[in-house]
């Protein structure tokens, strides 16, 4: 599957997580922040899938890739349903720096993590 095919298919997979998740944090009061597992097991078996037919440079730009569509779509989602949104401590000044912030710091796991899946993967399929 082409790079920009998995980085399609797998972000779509992540901001359905995201919308199901904050549906579900909202509803039953759960933490929010308890389903990043499942999107660091995303952008890892993200890394994998491209690196099955490209190299771990692949894996490690579809992490990347993935990781920005959550960081921000998904944020997004969940910050229209209610658990995504910034803590109240946070001023308006400092919001937009915030959210740079974090949404660097998720593709550079991202990142990192893809090239972790892409690693396995060749290391699995040598």
């Amino acid at each position: 599957m082409p790079v920009w095919q998995t980085i399609l298919l797998f972000g779509l997979i992540a901001i359905a997580f995201d919308t199901i998740w904050a549906t579900i944090a909202r509803a039953k009061g759960y933490s929010y922040s308890k389903g990043m597992w499942v999107s660091f097991l995303a952008y890892t078996f993200a890394g994998g899938v491209a690196a099955q037919s490209g190299n771990i440079f692949d894996g490690s730009f579809t992490g990347l890739g993935v990781s920005g569509i959550e960081a921000t779509i998904g944020w997004w989602i969940s910050w229209v349903i209610g658990p995504g949104r910034l803590p109240v401590t946070v001023s308006k000044e400092a919001a937009p720096r915030v959210i740079l912030r974090t949404i660097t710091i998720v593709m550079l796991i991202g990142a990192c993590l893809g090239m972790l899946g892409a690693v396995a993967c060749r290391v699995i399929n040598s």
